[in-house]
């Protein structure tokens, strides 16, 4: 069957050509957004987004937004964004964003905000090597910024027990973006790494290699770059249909173990040797530390 010129003009399709971004963080045309939610009533929560252009900062509440005649809009889904109280403060945001409007902002240099960085590592872990804190630290900082790369290298803290294992997650629980330590399954990894976008901290990590991690083995194997380790679920509409769902799980992501990785992530891995210190270190907690300050 041929389609005539005449035919094909009556054949219009309106196409959207604006660009989704993922509503936790994302870094598209040189324009960067983060998002938060963040409590309005007692009994109520809305979102905000910042967004950046060429040293312009602006805060909004809509999904969307114009740049250089193209429009922009956050691919909200279900995900559910990171309170703005729990790794910044919304009054320090405000603050931010007026001191930059008015000039009064000073930007740290990055060296200067590396190096501060590496000297708080060292008051909380003890690391074998001098080069790792600074190994580290370049590590954490991606963090703020890893979709940019088409792939981000898992970190293996490896070390005999009372080493600071735990402890040394726990400050990159304080210092990346978005972080969360938890213990994971597939639904749960899924779903905390699509919505948040942040960095994903595994305790004891020996454990992966029991039997029926296999299925959470393959995907944390494959979330080491951007095009891989999508987890596809099936789900199912009020009026019966069904959709087919995909959730990312491209991240950073840490683990802590006493024995070796399973050999598909010790390939992904830099691995970052504690030492059984003699020093007595501090919890990495809220009374040791500004950490709101140091996150914004």
């Amino acid at each position: 069957m041929t389609i005539t010129k005449e035919q094909n003009k009556d054949n219009q399709f309106e196409v959207f050509s604006g660009e989704s971004l993922h509503p936790s963080l994302d870094i598209k045309n040189g324009i960067l957004t983060l998002g938060f939610r963040f409590r309005s009533k007692p009994q109520e929560e809305k979102e905000i987004f910042i967004i950046v252009n060429e040293n312009n900062i602006q805060i909004l509440e809509q999904s969307n937004f114009n740049i250089g005649g193209k429009t922009y809009y956050f691919e909200k889904k279900n995900r559910k964004l990171m309170r703005i109280e729990e790794r910044w403060g919304f009054a320090e945001l405000k603050e931010f964003i007026n001191d930059h409007s008015n000039l009064k902002f000073k930007e740290k240099p990055p060296r200067e905000l590396f190096e501060e960085i590496v000297n708080i590592i060292n008051c909380y872990v003890e690391l074998e090597k001098e080069v790792d804190y600074y190994l580290l630290g370049a590590w954490i900082l991606g963090t703020y910024f890893y979709p940019i790369f088409y792939a981000y290298p898992f970190l293996h803290i490896k070390a005999p027990k009372r080493s600071g294992k735990s402890q040394c997650l726990n400050v990159l629980s304080q210092l990346c973006f978005n972080a969360i330590k938890a213990r994971p399954s597939l639904p749960a990894l899924s779903d905390t790494v699509d919505s948040l976008r942040g960095a994903y901290l595994i305790d004891q990590a020996d454990s992966l290699e029991r039997r029926g991690n296999e299925d959470l083995l393959d995907i944390l194997a494959d979330s080491y770059k951007k095009s891989g380790g999508k987890r596809r679920i099936v789900i199912q509409d009020k009026k019966g249909g069904r959709d087919v769902l995909e959730l990312e799980t491209y991240s950073p992501k840490s683990f802590a173990s006493i024995k070796e990785l399973p050999e598909d992530l010790r390939d992904r891995c830099l691995v970052m040797p504690l030492v059984r210190s003699q020093r007595n270190f501090l919890d990495p907690d809220d009374s040791n530390e500004n950490w709101h300050e140091i996150r914004g």
